[in-house]
């Protein structure tokens, strides 16, 4: 799933304890945000694996992850998140700080832990299947898109002709997409 360093070891991490992991914040996560009013669930954290299972585990609640950007200001933040009904956020240790959001701030951490009572599957949610990301465009205002499951296969499959017709998505080291890790603390 995933190798870091932290420039003298390397970490790896299964896919198998990737989906735990997701498994584990879910149930710690459904029991806080099955009374919500609305179906989004602010994701307000720096890129990272926990990123990547925090916001599956979202998902698997049958929430829909508001993506928010962290360089983003937090009254713009607020704005985001009153406009369109988001009551809880999920943070991480860089963002916790930023507190001036006016919802629930979740700390991350507190999802990895093992105190729930229920596992996720025992709580017999559906999946969302929506996600909503922050866009700023090429107008400077910032607007939310929500994308779906049938949104993505369609993004997915047209990315074979864009490649295609895109020379400079080609160039990458031995055809491969380069991609570099950030160090997580275990």
């Amino acid at each position: 799933f995933a190798e870091t360093n932290n420039g003298f070891k390397v970490f790896r991490t299964t896919y198998k304890e990737a989906r735990d992991a997701c498994e584990l914040c879910a149930s710690n996560l459904a029991p806080r945000v099955k009374d919500l009013k609305g179906d989004k669930v602010g994701l307000y954290m720096s890129n990272s694996e926990r990123w990547i299972e925090v916001f599956w585990a979202i998902l698997m609640c049958g929430k829909s992850p508001l993506l928010l950007n962290t360089m983003t200001d937090t009254t713009v933040i607020s704005h985001i998140l009153a406009t369109y009904g988001c009551d809880v956020v999920i943070c991480d240790k860089s963002t916790i700080n930023n507190e001036g959001t006016g919802c629930r701030m979740i700390p991350s951490d507190k999802l990895f832990v093992e105190d729930a009572r229920l596992s996720v599957k025992e709580y017999n949610i559906p999946w969302s299947d929506s996600i909503f990301l922050m866009t700023s465009g090429t107008s400077g205002n910032i607007k939310l898109c929500e994308y779906n499951g049938i949104n993505f296969y369609h993004q997915i499959s047209d990315s074979v002709e864009v490649i295609r017709i895109c020379g400079q998505m080609k160039k990458h080291v031995d055809g491969m997409l380069k991609q570099s890790g950030t160090f997580r603390e275990n």
